[in-house]
């Protein structure tokens, strides 16, 4: 079976973005706001970031042959080591900065036994240290339980989809509801080439045109229920359009972006942090202020976590390799 790699690709790509204006929307709350109502379209479109991912990552396990032991080994290296890595590189940073500054960071060390939960987290329990990285957790605990997660889509999958859409609906937090209801839906989609068939004759506009109108719609009926259903439909549409853009040229150039999306999963966070802070402090609210502000830090953090990827793939590769899971060719 085909794995379609440009389209997944671009894909991952959007997932991060989205994942980063999602962190973006706390600037709001630096001044004491809520996020204006009117971007709840944007909004829902960035909620489409931790569902793609988990899809897009179970797409990719299971559309071929793998052995539970084999499988875990590779996880080690892409998962497990970057989020160790990373959660005590925020550690080591945050306490070295409590000592100049006690009152705008953390002492990390200070936690008690959960400094040991703080290195990886807790799977579908508890956050790492380093909170946005709540989904690499979740998904290496996946991946243990990946041989029944086939076993099931083989077997019953009508049943498996009709489970994760009712656990997607339920009233459950969300780092039970995302992780097994996405993991399942891309391990669905992998076994299944009818469904993957029909998804690609989703017509781009209509699809799209549903997902924007839910968000719409949830401007004005406040149903958590059908956000969520806006979330999926938005998720297709964001399919949809990678497909379009699956010409050589702009493969090539997702192709360049994508060893550096564990870096800005990895440094948006903070740096976001620290450039809502000073833009809040230099800037008075006001809607048109907290709009710039939204985007303007989502776009520099992105950006600033880049230049850092490719700072450090030059001067320190191994280091590179090491953070990132050896995610250097796609």
């Amino acid at each position: 079976m085909r794995q379609n790699k440009p389209v997944l690709n671009s894909m991952r790509i959007f997932a991060c973005l989205f994942v980063v204006l999602v962190h973006a929307a706390s600037i709001f709350s630096v001044w004491g706001q809520e996020i204006p109502v009117f971007l709840t379209p944007v909004k829902m479109l960035a909620d489409t970031g931790d569902v793609i991912f988990m899809s897009v990552s179970a797409y990719l396990l299971f559309i071929k042959e793998f052995t539970w032991a084999d499988n875990v080994r590779k996880k080690v290296r892409t998962i497990l080591v970057p989020l160790i890595f990373w959660n005590l590189f925020w550690m080591i940073v945050e306490t070295a900065a409590h000592m100049i500054m006690p009152g705008m960071f953390d002492n990390a060390f200070a936690g008690g036994w959960r400094i040991l939960a703080g290195f990886t987290g807790i799977p579908f329990y508890l956050d790492p240290y380093y909170v946005p990285f709540w989904f690499l957790c979740d998904l290496f605990a996946l991946n243990l339980l990946a041989p029944l997660f086939r076993r099931a889509s083989e077997k019953a999958w009508p049943l498996v989809l009709t489970a994760a859409a009712v656990l997607w609906l339920s009233p459950l937090h969300y780092r039970i509801r995302i992780p097994f209801a996405f993991f399942a839906l891309g391990c669905v989609l992998a076994e299944q080439e009818a469904l993957r068939e029909g998804l690609k004759k989703l017509p781009v506009t209509a699809v799209s045109a549903a997902g924007i109108g839910m968000g719409v719609l949830c401007m004005f009926v406040h149903s958590e229920i059908l956000y969520r259903c806006g979330i999926v439909i938005m998720m297709a549409a964001v399919f949809r359009v990678c497909l379009l853009i699956e010409q050589k040229s702009t493969q090539d150039r997702f192709r360049a972006w994508m060893p550096y999306t564990m870096i800005v999963y990895a440094l948006h966070g903070k740096v976001l942090m620290l450039l809502q802070r000073v833009y809040a402090a230099l800037i008075p609210y006001s809607v048109l202020s907290g709009i710039l502000g939204y985007f303007l830090t989502a776009a520099a953090a992105a950006l600033i976590s880049v230049v850092c990827g490719m700072l450090l793939r030059k001067l320190l590769p191994r280091v590179f390799a090491l953070s990132t899971g050896g995610r250097v060719q796609y």
